[in-house]
């Protein structure tokens, strides 16, 4: 029985990241768009190709479960000023796992190499790195590669 539970456990946890992942694509579709002026599909074809110099990564975190607020008031307090000041940030989305609450996916997307290291260099991701280093058990940082993407805009 104990080994039926974790196989059904792994499954869950599989899916969930699949739909983690469909959750992301979709948002980073709808934030490239807005950030690029786009209102079409067949433009979002067109101007991606433009912009393939963009940086797109996920950020995968656990963060130790005593101080998963403060860490998060971190996380708020560092997205909300990456996006208002730093005008190479086109998209961050912090995305928390439904089951496992303590387990945080973040996109991010820069406009190019350029705005990602300012921003790793800015004071504010400092602060935020520095705040956080002992609340986090572990870092994954996955970069990624446009393939295609497409978005409905008119329902």
């Amino acid at each position: 029985m104990e080994k039926l539970r974790s196989i059904n456990h792994f499954k869950i946890s599989i899916i969930s990241q699949i739909i983690i992942t469909f959750t992301c694509i979709t948002m980073l579709i709808s934030g490239c768009n807005a950030s690029l002026g786009i209102n079409n599909p067949i433009a979002t074809l067109k101007n991606f190709e433009q912009h393939s110099d963009m940086v797109i990564r996920f950020a995968k975190l656990e963060i130790k479960q005593a101080q998963l607020n403060d860490y998060e008031t971190y996380l708020k307090e560092g997205i909300e000023t990456a996006i208002a000041k730093e005008p190479g940030v086109l998209t961050m989305y912090a995305l928390q796992n439904e089951s496992e609450p303590s387990k945080i996916t973040i996109l991010e997307i820069y406009e190019n190499d350029s705005a990602y290291q300012a921003h790793i260099e800015s004071a504010h991701f400092q602060k935020y790195k520095t705040g956080t280093l002992e609340m986090v058990k572990s870092l994954e940082l996955i970069d990624l590669n446009p393939i295609v993407f497409g978005v409905k805009t008119d329902n």
